[in-house]
This record gives structure tokens, C-alpha cells and sequence, in this order.
């Protein structure tokens, strides 16, 4: 039975077997243990290795999901927790959406975007952000938006990597009580970006384009739920354009300059806030209070429990992780249980699980 752990060599083989034979989610595994190699963070290099407590494996609503393993809760920088969050994010979207369209309203989908280079810190384009976000909605400009029936939005950062190195822009949906004429929306879409190129150029960095500015009524809000939650995987994310694309280069060459510039990008991506909420948009559609990315909630149904001392090597085997969880979705669990076996986890299934009979 093996015993050892995968060696330093074995685990980067693994992470750049990205083949077409794994999913999404295989793919966020392997790179998230070839993320140990690259990144300089520890609580991002113990994310799903060291536990915390008994890791159990329990069922919420049909997903699978682990508990008793640190969690780093990184949306930028880990490939598991980043789509564990945006799932979650792109769920109260859609709810937020189907709500304000059942009272009744409307909604105004904007883009806005930077200019930058590839020497354009991410710093740099964090304070553009914040300045121009501050003179769209600061002093009594905020009487303008209310003026064409805005009643709050909701805010997402999304970032694309290219030639230009880090690309930071804002999608920004506006939930507005009325159907707003052409003229209307291109006098307020005008307005906004005036104010918006105003607090950027302040910032330093440049003038950003009217080009880079979109500004429309949404004819299928359904569909847009996720802009707002786009992970660095999703369908609508072009590879070569995803960070993810850049931690795959740092963990097949190690010691790259692409480990350096992805160890850039999580120190300067710390704290910042991948979605926000107008102030009492979410009492108005009955969500309730936001929870930070470590607050999700859950009620899980139990289903089996990793044994203490297989923890550390179970916690390096991500494709195993990935295809143990997949197992177990699909209600496999003498699959599951002997995919453990095979690769020397040792397990227990807790008292009072239902699936315990079909297991021999």
C-alpha cells in the first residue's frame, strides 16, 4: 500500500498534466497543489493539506464538500476556493436578479475599464479604481444616479492577464424602478464616465477611453449574473487570458520570472474585494447580511471521514481529492472508497450516515 508522499518533481508532473481527460475541477486541483510550489503565502500553501479537525466529507444540496481542512479563502489566489466562492457569489446574483425583476424593475449593465501597460502595477490600478468609483458615487453626483431611478447596484472586479500584463475592470449592474429612454440612458452613461475619467486621471495612471466604456439597458439581466461571478476557468475567460494560465507557467518552470510576477500578484491583489453591494440593496431584495468569502455557511449531510494520519498525504493528491468528491456527488461510494484504498487513505464512515448499508 503506498505510504510516501509524492515528491517535489512528481507534484509539478502532476499540475501540468492538464490534459483533455480532466474537468474544471481536476484542473483547480492539481494546480492549486503545483500552487504550493509557487506561492509565498503560507495560509494559500496549507489550503486543503492541514486540517483543523476531524475532515469529514458531507453532502450540501447534492455538492460535495470537506470540512476540518484549512480553508485559505482566497477568490485571487486559489483555484479551489476562488470557485467555491464565485459559485456561491454567482447563486445570490441570480437571486438578486430574479427579485428585482419580480418587483418589477429594471436594470443597466456597465463596463469600465483602465488604461494600463504591462508596467502598470496592480497597486497602481487598485487606486484607480477606488478614485473613480469615488467620483461616480461620492457628493451630490449621487443624486444623479437616483434621478434615473437607480435604487442601488451591484459591483465585481474582474481581472484578465496578457501581454499587457494584469488587467483590471469593473462590471457595475444598476437596478433602476423605470424603463429608461435611449436619450436618458446615453445622458446618464455620459455623465458617469466623465466622472469617472475625472477621479482615474487623478489617480495618475492616465485617461481611460470612452471606448473601454459600456453603458446599456440589459434586455436578458438572466444572463448576466455571471459577468459578476467570472472565474479565472469560466467558458468566458479566453486561457491565454487567464491568471490561471500565469500559474500554470510558474509551476511547470519554477524559480521563473512568472513565479515572481504571480507572487506579485498575490501580494498586491491581498484585500481587495471581488463584489460589493450598494448600501440597503440587499434588504430590498430580501438577502440579507452579506458573508465575507470564510463566512458561507452550510448543513451538511455527513458522509465519511478522512483518518488523521492519511491527512497530509491525501492532501497532496489533488487529482485524487478532485475525483473523490466527483465519486461521492454521484453517490459512488464503493468507488470512492476504494479509490482511497488504492492510493493508501485510510478512512471511516461516521455513525449514523444512510449510505453506511453500501458500503461493505
Amino acid at each position: 500500500m503506498p505510504s510516501s508522499i509524492p515528491s517535489q518533481a512528481a507534484l509539478i508532473s502532476n499540475a501540468n498534466k492538464f490534459s483533455s481527460s480532466l474537468d474544471a475541477r481536476d484542473l483547480r486541483y492539481e494546480r492549486r497543489e503545483g500552487l504550493r510550489l509557487v506561492s509565498a503565502r503560507k495560509r494559500v500553501k496549507d489550503c486543503g493539506l492541514v486540517p483543523h479537525g476531524p475532515v469529514i466529507y458531507k453532502n450540501v444540496g447534492g455538492n460535495v464538500f470537506a470540512t476540518g481542512l484549512t480553508s485559505c479563502g482566497s477568490v485571487w489566489g486559489c483555484p479551489v476556493c476562488s470557485s467555491r466562492i464565485l459559485t456561491h457569489r454567482s447563486i445570490e446574483t441570480a437571486a438578486a436578479i430574479e427579485a428585482w425583476s419580480v418587483q418589477g424593475g429594471y436594470f443597466v449593465f456597465e463596463t469600465l475599464t483602465l488604461p494600463h501597460s504591462r508596467k502598470t502595477s496592480i497597486r497602481e490600478q487598485r487606486k484607480a479604481i477606488t478614485e473613480g468609483w469615488k467620483a461616480v458615487n461620492g457628493g451630490s453626483f449621487a443624486k444623479t444616479h437616483k434621478g434615473f431611478g437607480q435604487v442601488g447596484y451591484l459591483k465585481a472586479i474582474e481581472v484578465t492577464y496578457g501581454d499587457n500584463g494584469f488587467h483590471l475592470h469593473l462590471h457595475v449592474l444598476r437596478f433602476v424602478s423605470r424603463d429608461l429612454e435611449e436619450a436618458e440612458i446615453k445622458a446618464w452613461g455620459d455623465s458617469i464616465f466623465t466622472k469617472w475619467k475625472s477621479g482615474v486621471q487623478k489617480s495618475g495612471i492616465g485617461s481611460p477611453s470612452m471606448n473601454g466604456h459600456n453603458f446599456q439597458k440589459a434586455m436578458d439581466p438572466k444572463g448576466l449574473s455571471g459577468y459578476f461571478t467570472k472565474g479565472f476557468d469560466s467558458a468566458g475567460v479566453s486561457l491565454t487570458q487567464s491568471p490561471w494560465n500565469l500559474l500554470t507557467k510558474a509551476i511547470e518552470t519554477p524559480k521563473s520570472e512568472y513565479t515572481f510576477i504571480w507572487r506579485t500578484w498575490e501580494n498586491e491583489s491581498l484585500g481587495m474585494k471581488q463584489i460589493a453591494w450598494s448600501k440597503g440593496l440587499r434588504s430590498l431584495l430580501g438577502l440579507g447580511k452579506n458573508l465575507d468569502d470564510d463566512e458561507i455557511p452550510s448543513e451538511p449531510e455527513l458522509l465519511i471521514e478522512i483518518d488523521p494520519e492519511s491527512i497530509h498525504r491525501f492532501g497532496h493528491l489533488g487529482y485524487v481529492q478532485s475525483r473523490f468528491r466527483r465519486l461521492l456527488e454521484k453517490g459512488l461510494l464503493v468507488e470512492a472508497k476504494d479509490l482511497l484504498e488504492a492510493n493508501g487513505i485510510q478512512y471511516r464512515i461516521p455513525a449514523g450516515v444512510p449510505f453506511t448499508a453500501i458500503i461493505p
